[in-house]
């Protein structure tokens, strides 16, 4: 978690969850899965559910047979996390890192934070979740290694 303080998340994100009620899920399994795993649910895509665990783990969860569940620790999918969870919880987008030295302009947005869908509508970028920015692999890779 190198863009993001783990005490002020982990505080933000244990505020939120006690204050939600069932009916400000989106539906009964993005309910389940927030209880079995005490996160916070950020929303669902195509193919998974995203939660926030109060550590900062990022917790993805298949939709289909939800068995399928992977976790991250990684500093830049924290962020673009938190850039998205920050549209459904205002609390979290204090917690949204400023841009690191080694990030670059978004690769699919080039830096605007949004993209155009299939009907002509403006909508916020996929890639980087609006942060406007993205660390790259190998450079991730190499500052990981440098702390």
């Amino acid at each position: 978690m190198k863009y993001v303080n783990p005490k002020n998340l982990n505080v933000v994100v244990n505020e939120l969850l006690p204050e939600l009620s069932p009916g400000d899920f989106a539906d009964a399994e993005e309910y389940r899965l927030s209880q079995k795993f005490t996160a916070l649910p950020i929303g669902s895509g195509s193919f998974s559910y995203f939660l926030l665990h109060p550590d900062g783990e990022v917790i993805s969860i298949d939709c289909l047979d939800s068995v399928e569940v992977e976790r991250s620790r990684e500093s830049y999918r924290l962020s673009t996390i938190l850039a998205w969870g920050a549209e459904r919880y205002p609390a979290l987008a204090p917690l949204i890192p400023e841009r690191p030295p080694e990030a670059e302009d978004c690769p699919l947005c080039g830096g605007s934070g949004t993209n155009v869908n299939a009907a002509g509508d403006e909508m916020t970028c996929v890639w980087c979740n609006g942060l406007r920015w993205a660390v790259a692999e190998g450079k991730a890779k190499a500052t990981k290694e440098e702390s």
